[in-house]
């Protein structure tokens, strides 16, 4: 998973706010051989002729080499083992869905973190890749009750923690640990007698395998979000799958991998959950970094994991603003002729009802003054 860093201001939290964010997600795709494809490609040349004996047009159309299976010959085609050219990755624009990433907020100004509700309806879906999440009002904010407090926050019950804040957006996961371990075995061909688990010549049962097979335990699959039970003979559920390798404490990341193969078993008893990861290279592993029985395996279900998102939300004050400038010389404003504090108010100005009551948005205000012959204009902090 790669991380993306989006960077906004904020000026008030006594509303909602809603942010725009560009989720997207790894998706892998496996490109076949020629002679593998289940369609042969054909050029703009190619006419629907081809000379007489040829299963192709060799000058404008890719092999096709179904017939020769019938003729003895073990070759690629449409129906015989698929070989691959490779295998890459593309960022696709996706969507976050509620309920299965986790938004935390990381709070510098208080030093405290918290995780907000995500079954609260914070996203807005605009299109494929294009989102909008609310940043709740008064998460920034804290109402004072205690008379000294307020006093020393210039009269208000309102007192805004301005700073510098980070939203993290990161998909939901589960935990398995490590059970067991079945060790790969590198056989040559010509010893793969030597490799042999059976007395039984008709059940070949290989002592070692290919690749490592990692067994967990399958209960920890159970009662997720994924609903991974429901389907219990499934097969291959998790390919593509991040994992984080931590260390038994869960306070090392040892590393991180992908996974190639899973099945969870569930409904045979005499099985565990069983994964195989990438990459499985021989050498590959540092001694520090090894996955062994104990380990705990963080693993994001591909089907709803994206890139992670961090938000630099900047808390400023709304008087500090350039706009504010323009503010204080454009907008209505209102003067207490016994208190001498102008009240100025947001664009959408200030309307008198039929009682006298003054309605709109106070975004500044000043206190006018006079002392020993100075007037003196005083901010006051909301």
């Amino acid at each position: 998973m790669q991380n993306q860093l989006l960077k906004y201001i904020i000026t008030d939290n006594t509303v909602d706010n809603n942010y725009a964010i560009n989720p997207t997600k790894q998706q892998l795709f496996y490109v076949p051989k020629e002679e593998s494809q289940m369609i042969t490609g054909k050029t703009f040349s190619f006419t629907g002729t081809r000379p007489v004996g040829y299963n192709n047009d060799p000058l404008n159309e890719t092999v096709n080499r179904d017939s020769t299976v019938a003729n003895g010959i073990t070759a690629n085609t449409s129906f015989t083992d698929t070989d691959y050219v490779g295998l890459s990755v593309y960022d696709v624009p996706t969507f976050l869905v509620e309920g299965y990433y986790d938004f935390t907020i990381i709070d510098l100004i208080r030093t405290r973190n918290m995780i907000v509700n995500t079954t609260n309806n914070y996203l807005t879906n605009v299109a494929n890749g294009i989102q909008l999440i609310r940043v709740p009002s008064g998460l920034l904010n804290v109402v004072l009750t205690d008379a000294t407090a307020i006093a020393a926050n210039n009269g208000s019950t309102l007192k805004k923690y301005y700073g510098d804040y980070y939203f993290t957006i990161t998909p939901k996961f589960f935990t398995t640990s490590v059970i067991a371990v079945d060790s790969r075995g590198q056989y040559d061909t010509n010893n793969l007698n030597d490799d042999v688990n059976s007395t039984d010549p008709d059940n070949i049962v290989p002592t070692y395998k290919r690749r490592t097979v990692y067994e967990c335990n399958k209960t920890d699959g159970l009662g997720l979000l994924w609903n991974f039970e429901q389907n219990g003979l499934q097969s291959g559920r998790l390919i593509g799958s991040v994992v984080e390798v931590w260390d038994s404490s869960q306070t090392v990341l040892k590393q991180v991998k992908v996974i190639n193969e899973s099945e969870f078993n569930f409904t045979d008893v005499s099985k565990n959950f069983n994964i195989v990861m990438s990459p499985d290279t021989v050498g590959y592993d540092s001694p520090v970094q090894a996955v062994g029985v104990g380990d705990v395996l963080k693993i994001y279900p591909r089907e709803t994991s994206f890139n992670q998102l961090t938000i630099l939300l900047s808390y400023q004050n709304q008087s500090t603003q350039t706009s504010s400038a323009l503010s204080f010389l454009m907008n209505d404003v209102a003067r207490d002729m016994t208190t001498g504090v102008y009240e100025i108010y947001d664009s959408n100005g200030i309307t008198i009802d039929s009682s006298g009551n003054f309605n709109g948005n106070v975004i500044q205000q000043y206190q006018i003054t006079q002392v020993n012959g100075y007037e003196i204009r005083k901010r006051i902090n909301g």
